[in-house]
């Protein structure tokens, strides 16, 4: 039996690692993630290397000397020789595009107007936002007779300093943007795992039924020897995937370091906040994450004989798959709300769990139920899975109907 169940093993693993989609997802995938954040990376350094003009009315005779001397120089301030209506014509017919009026009573009102083509630019317009905050606190101490070093350190912004305290370290000094970087890149890697690998249990095993192969695997092994060897041979394909990407990742950053030496302090900062438990965990729910949903597939797959059918069965289970991304801000804005608790609990949605013990310390006791409920539900799946399959796998032709269903549950 322990050989039969390899065979289907091997099959399935090689079946997978020697596929183009797999050689190609497996260099492409790296390439597109550093093209994607490079391009991201570019396009917004250019676009704040670009040069804007802003045509301005001061009423006040006071602020633009001083905003002009806080914005980088690709904000170019100019003055607009006409009255406000006749900007707001010049900006309908194109003949500027951006323009700024500071009414006399800005001082005592703090607003300011700003009218464009595109009031997309939010970063621009908040920077001007912040700058006129600025001038017009400068202005009020400064009537109160305070001196420029008064003002500048009662203005001086605090900077926090961010530590987490758990039971075992105490209090450890750690970066909230770094730790929840990392745990959102690993609930990212798990929800595209399930979604990538998962179906593939389906396609194959259709695959094997339109190939009349289930006919013969299924006469030299039982049932749940196919399905043992299917779900492991994706699964190990999945993390040998994985372990390449790592290799890749940890030769990228040896290089960075090397070729870019400010890198050094990110890297140390980065490395600082890893937490090796964490991967422990991440490798503990991905599997299990991917059996859970790798069974759902494998069961669809069983019961239907063509893609096109399987195809209406399988879009639940796919939007089960993407909920934990939905839900994924909110668990990590509160990680120990009744909320975040609960909803990371369900054995569809575990990928939360581990987004919660990447930002805070989460109870053992919640750990090991939740890793207990997945048991559980894993368990439920495989002796669902075991009876559908063992008559699926031999039903051709039309698509099975609910009573049948429930009569290959009772009698598989």
């Amino acid at each position: 039996m322990k050989n039969k169940w390899f065979i289907v093993f091997k099959k399935e693993f090689w079946h997978m690692v020697k596929s183009k989609s797999f050689i190609l997802g497996t260099i492409l995938t790296p390439l597109i993630i550093i093209l994607f954040f490079g391009i991201v990376f570019i396009t917004q350094k250019k676009n704040m290397e670009k040069v804007r003009e802003y045509h301005y009315i001061d009423e006040t005779a006071q602020v633009i000397p001083l905003l002009e001397s806080r914005l980088p120089a690709t904000m170019k301030m100019t003055p607009w020789t006409g009255d406000k209506e006749e900007a707001i014509t010049a900006l309908r017919q194109k003949e500027i595009k951006n323009f700024l009026y500071f009414p006399e009573d800005l001082f005592d009102e703090y607003t300011f107007e700003y009218y464009s083509e595109t009031i997309s630019d939010s970063q621009r317009i908040s920077l001007i936002e912040n700058v006129i905050s600025r001038i017009i606190q400068i202005r009020k101490f400064s009537d109160r007779g305070l001196s420029e070093e008064e003002i500048s350190s009662l203005l001086a912004s605090a900077n926090a300093k961010t530590f987490e305290v758990t039971k075992e370290e105490g209090a450890r000094k750690k970066s909230a943007e770094i730790s929840f970087g990392i745990a959102y890149l690993l609930v990212f890697l798990i929800y595209m795992s399930v979604l990538s690998w998962a179906p593939q249990m389906l396609r194959s095993t259709i695959e094997d039924k339109n190939n009349r192969v289930a006919e013969v695997l299924v006469s030299h092994v039982k049932p749940s020897g196919i399905m043992a060897g299917k779900l492991s041979g994706t699964a190990v394909a999945g993390v040998f995937q994985y372990l390449i990407w790592t290799v890749m990742a940890l030769m990228g950053i040896a290089l960075l370091k090397q070729a870019v030496p400010g890198s050094q302090v990110v890297v140390k900062a980065l490395l600082g906040s890893l937490n090796p438990s964490l991967f422990i965990f991440f490798i503990l729910y991905f599997l299990m994450g991917f059996l859970v949903f790798a069974l759902i597939f494998g069961i669809i797959g069983a019961m239907f004989s063509n893609m096109q059918d399987a195809q209406n069965a399988m879009t639940p289970a796919i939007l089960v798959c993407v909920l934990p991304m939905i839900f994924l801000m909110g668990v990590s804005q509160d990680p120990s709300s009744s909320f975040s608790v609960g909803i990371s609990l369900v054995p569809f949605l575990s990928s939360l769990m581990l987004m919660r013990i990447g930002i805070s310390e989460v109870p053992p006791l919640q750990i090991g139920l939740s890793i207990g409920l997945l048991l559980v539900t894993i368990f439920i799946e495989i002796w669902l899975a075991g009876r559908i399959y063992r008559i699926g796998l031999l039903s051709y032709g039309k698509k099975p109907t609910w009573k049948e269903l429930v009569s290959w549950v009772k009698n598989g």
